[in-house]
């Protein structure tokens, strides 16, 4: 729900924006164009007033040489009146060079002042602890709407701090878990802090840290904290409904993979046939988005099945599919009498894959009526994904397929996204999994 008191997304800030980021595209041209005018302006003005007094007579190099002069200010005083080219000449090259002098010391010193900027004047803002490329994700995002967004990333290395700058972040550099750190984000002034590292541990320190920072300055904060593990989150949820340590509304943990899934499955329903139709699904690539898909479409499948019908057939295609499938079936065993799982151990970097496997052996292809691909390598992914279209083609079969991706970017770019109106039915379609999940709606809008 929009705050009513929340002006991020006034018309003044949308334009203020638009402006700025003209300004940031546009800016070095301008000033380079206005600094040539000003020299050449700056010279013919001085040649018109030493030409007016022949007792003067300078040289040429004397000329330009004092038209350089007015970029640091020196410039000597004259009883007569200036020709409008001098005027202007030695308005705008000082200026000019003020100009360059403060935007030279402005990133020389960068960290420092929104450092000072934070701690001073943040107010409503939102902190992401980590900068992977979930934590750009949703900073690109966020800063899109309109949202004041603060950074705090740990490695001063991070490739991505660059990026999340360009976008008009702040980004701190130190150790989220510390209270210093959160104090310099100014988080009892935040709204929302999300914590999205690779550590799931270092993310619930973190929301713990801020939220007692936020409790001890009587503020109502609101965080958001990213577990990689399905089954842990599912876990932590439970807890923290029996513990009732924080408030739900409070605390709330995400997994980008269960949430990937949902959105997957809305956006491209897999069941078109009615109840009583046995649908045959492949997974190719069993990891965290594989599992969590699994389990979509099996808890899909049973609120749509009838009393009797099938079970949900699954070909799952991983090199250590029999184990992935005994894991799947001990954690989920309300699921066991909705799933018929079919393990098949597969490499696909090998050329058997390539040439052929078990997945398209006896009956398989013929039953087969939609498959995922899920691997977290996107090359990989793609490959993958072709390699299946190209076979099921060579045996007289179109089956839609959806090649899980981090976001819509690279190779992934050359496939329809899904959902557009542009793919056939049966075509190789891609599902951008950052774009689709680490959006504000999703994350910090989460009821």
């Amino acid at each position: 729900m929009t705050n009513p008191t929340d002006h991020s997304h006034s018309p003044w800030r949308s334009a203020r924006r638009t402006i700025w980021l003209l300004w940031r595209t546009w800016e070095w041209p301008v000033v380079g164009f206005l600094a040539v005018t000003g020299l050449v302006l700056g010279y013919i003005g001085f040649s018109i007033h030493f030409g007016r007094a022949p007792i003067w007579n300078l040289h040429p190099w004397e000329i330009l040489y004092r038209t350089l002069q007015l970029l640091a200010l020196n410039f000597t005083w004259f009883d007569k009146p200036l020709h409008w080219t001098l005027q202007f000449a030695r308005l705008i090259l000082p200026a000019l060079a003020v100009y360059a002098s403060i935007r030279a010391l402005a990133a020389l010193y960068y960290g420092q002042v929104r450092i000072l900027f934070v701690q001073f004047f943040a107010r409503d803002h939102i902190v992401i602890c980590g900068l992977g490329r979930k934590g750009l994700q949703l900073t690109r995002r966020l800063r899109e709407r309109g949202d004041r967004v603060v950074v705090i990333e740990q490695n001063a290395e991070n490739t991505l701090i660059g990026a999340a700058r360009n976008v008009g972040a702040a980004v701190l550099i130190g150790d989220a878990t510390e209270p210093y750190m959160l104090r310099q984000a100014a988080v009892c002034r935040a709204r929302h802090v999300v914590a999205v590292s690779r550590d799931d541990g270092l993310n619930a320190e973190v929301c713990i840290r801020a939220l007692e920072l936020a409790h001890g300055c009587n503020r109502i904060l609101r965080c958001a904290c990213h577990v990689f593990s399905s089954r842990l989150r599912q876990l932590l949820d439970r807890h923290q409904q029996e513990a009732g340590a924080w408030d739900r509304e409070q605390l709330k943990f995400f997994n980008i993979y269960e949430d990937g899934a949902e959105v997957l499955l809305n956006l491209d329903p897999p069941f078109d046939a009615g109840p009583a139709a046995a649908p045959h699904i492949l997974v190719l690539g069993v990891g965290r988005m594989g599992e969590a898909l699994l389990v979509k479409l099996a808890e899909l499948w049973k609120l749509k099945r009838g009393d009797g019908a099938a079970k949900l057939r699954v070909t799952m295609g991983d090199r250590s599919a029999p184990e992935k499938r005994d894991f799947l079936l001990s954690e989920y065993p309300q699921l066991a009498g909705v799933w018929d799982l079919d393990p098949v151990g597969i490499e696909v970097k090998s050329p058997a894959f390539q040439a052929g496997s078990p997945l398209y052996e006896h009956e398989r292809y013929l039953s087969l009526t939609r498959a995922y691909v899920c691997f977290d390598d996107d090359s990989l992914g793609l490959t993958a994904a072709l390699t299946v279209d190209d076979r099921l083609k060579a045996k007289g079969r179109q089956v839609p397929i959806v090649l899980r991706t981090s976001t819509h970017g690279g190779l992934a770019a050359l496939l329809p996204g899904i959902g557009e109106p542009v793919c056939k039915p049966e075509c190789v379609k891609a599902f951008p999994l950052l774009q689709h999940t680490c959006t504000p709606e999703l994350v910090l809008g989460r009821r």
